[in-house]
């Protein structure tokens, strides 16, 4: 297949999944995830095909994917009968736009655990797509810390030629996010969500696109309330 036939299809998928609130894609090489896990006995490497390396995408979200999650609870009934909504909305989301995908693939979700459990923290960082910060948050250039990373998927073409090195965000930071976390875990047993919620906070990177409060409380205290407020934003 042609570079441009490749791109095109790609870019397909990635403009159905932003529609979804999935607005983070972004394409690596499998084998330099696997180079980066390797020796960790709860990770198992992502598959390449019989090939030396193999096309990887990483599918995450900013706030975007807040109001359409929103918005298909409040209308489908089996997001509301599941206790994982949004870990179902997503696989929903995932599996049908890349129905389009011509090629062999294996998908893992962030949620899965087991054998297919993945590093989502290992896959930002060597995809390219952000770095672990000094509290181990995944640091996006332009979104900071107030990003979600959902799926890997590896299909069975070449992958793309590295691109060039980002400085990471992180490079010349007095890592006030680290100070925060040290806090938290201090306080032990008698840490809130908030006290956790402060490392993010901390991070000077990305302020604008921080998380709703409504979403900040169902991430952090798994409080299903604000799914069924019809003022909830």
């Amino acid at each position: 297949m042609m570079e441009s036939e490749r791109q095109e299809i790609l870019g397909r998928i990635e403009a159905r999944l932003r529609e979804t609130g999935l607005d983070l894609f972004h394409a690596f090489d499998a084998a330099r995830y696997n180079d980066a896990i390797r020796g960790n006995p709860r990770l198992a490497p992502l598959p390449l095909f019989d090939r030396g390396s193999a096309l990887a995408l990483l599918i995450g979200n900013t706030r975007a994917l807040w109001p359409r999650f929103l918005s298909a609870f409040r209308s489908r009934v089996e997001l509301q009968r599941d206790p994982h909504p949004l870990d179902r909305y997503v696989a929903g989301a995932v599996t049908s736009c890349l129905g389009a995908l011509p090629w062999r693939a294996e998908l893992r979700f962030s949620h899965e655990g087991g054998a297919r459990l993945v590093s989502m923290l290992h896959a930002a960082q060597t995809s390219g797509l952000a770095h672990v910060g000094p509290a181990h948050l995944a640091i996006h250039p332009t979104h900071g810390p107030w990003i979600g990373l959902r799926a890997v998927v590896v299909v069975d073409e070449d992958a793309p030629a590295a691109g060039p090195s980002r400085i990471p965000p992180c490079e010349r930071c007095p890592a006030p996010c680290r100070d925060a976390l040290d806090r938290a875990m201090a306080a032990g047993a008698a840490a809130t969500w908030r006290d956790w919620l402060a490392a993010r906070d901390a991070c000077p990177v990305g302020r604008a696109s921080r998380y709703s409060e409504p979403q900040l409380v169902y991430h952090y205290a798994k409080d299903r309330a604000v799914l069924e407020d019809p003022s909830a934003p």
